[in-house]
């Protein structure tokens, strides 16, 4: 079961998971301690993974964003961007806008999230030789 779909958490402290790998991020994504700035380190590793070639994960994902969110001197805009690169890709799913929504109005602003909007519209409304003619 995905988080999304209410799975059951667990106590352990987020703490202990730092490796990011599949197992682990299932044990973050299952804790009480998910949305809190101990769970960071692993769902930054996990999004390493996934940039890497991992299975895609859009719940850790979704997580390491809202974190960032909670917490905003941990606001990394690199993973950010990478995070919203690897959603980009599963459209015509809305992972992106879902991520999007989570980042902060003024940070959004910033020159390497908004270009990634930018080429997400472009995307949306198949303007696809813009695309090539943007980048």
């Amino acid at each position: 079961k995905s988080f999304a779909e209410g799975v059951e958490r667990t106590n352990e402290p987020a703490a202990v998971w730092s490796s990011g790998t599949a197992g682990d991020i299932n044990g973050v994504l299952e804790s009480t301690d998910l949305y809190s700035e101990s769970s960071i380190a692993a769902l930054e590793g996990n999004l390493d993974a996934q940039a890497g070639g991992s299975a895609y994960d859009f719940d850790a994902l979704l997580a390491l964003v809202c974190n960032y969110r909670f917490f905003p001197s941990r606001f990394n805009v690199d993973n950010v961007c990478t995070a919203l690169s690897l959603a980009i890709k599963q459209y015509p799913a809305t992972d992106f806008n879902m991520l999007l929504c989570q980042v902060p109005a003024p940070r959004a602003e910033e020159e390497s999230i908004a270009r990634l909007v930018r080429l997400a519209d472009l995307m949306e409304s198949a303007r696809f030789h813009d695309i090539w003619a943007d980048s």
